[in-house]
């Protein structure tokens, strides 16, 4: 009778081991797909940030091209205004004409900066 139960303890034991061994190889698997999804977050993420990334550049680029805009239209507006003063004593209608190519100016201004949005 004794070596039977033997016999049947060993069994049990085996099947225990098996069990255990079957356990560990499916946390490994987990953890190893667990990894694997993390990565492909991690790629998806990184992609993401460089798209960004990109975005902002072009961004401010444009954002260099409208300030490089507005200061040119200033230069050109004080430049014009130096000129009316050089010229002498302005008239009311010299002084009118000046404003009125200003404000032509200005509108053109805003018309290039309004091509230049994204």
């Amino acid at each position: 009778g004794e070596v039977r139960g033997g016999g049947e303890a060993e069994s049990s034991r085996d099947a225990h081991r098996e069990k255990r061994r079957l356990a560990v190889q499916l946390c490994r698997q987990k953890k190893k797909s667990k990894i694997s999804a993390l990565r492909q977050g991690l790629e998806k993420f990184e992609a993401e940030n460089d798209r960004l990334g990109r975005m902002v550049d072009d961004m401010h680029a444009v954002a260099k091209c409208i300030v490089a805009t507005i200061e040119e239209h200033k230069r050109e507006m004080r430049e014009n205004r130096a000129r009316v003063k050089r010229e002498g004593d302005v008239t009311e209608g010299e002084r009118q004409a000046q404003l009125v190519m200003d404000n032509s100016a200005t509108k053109n201004l805003l018309l290039d900066l309004q091509s230049l949005m994204p």
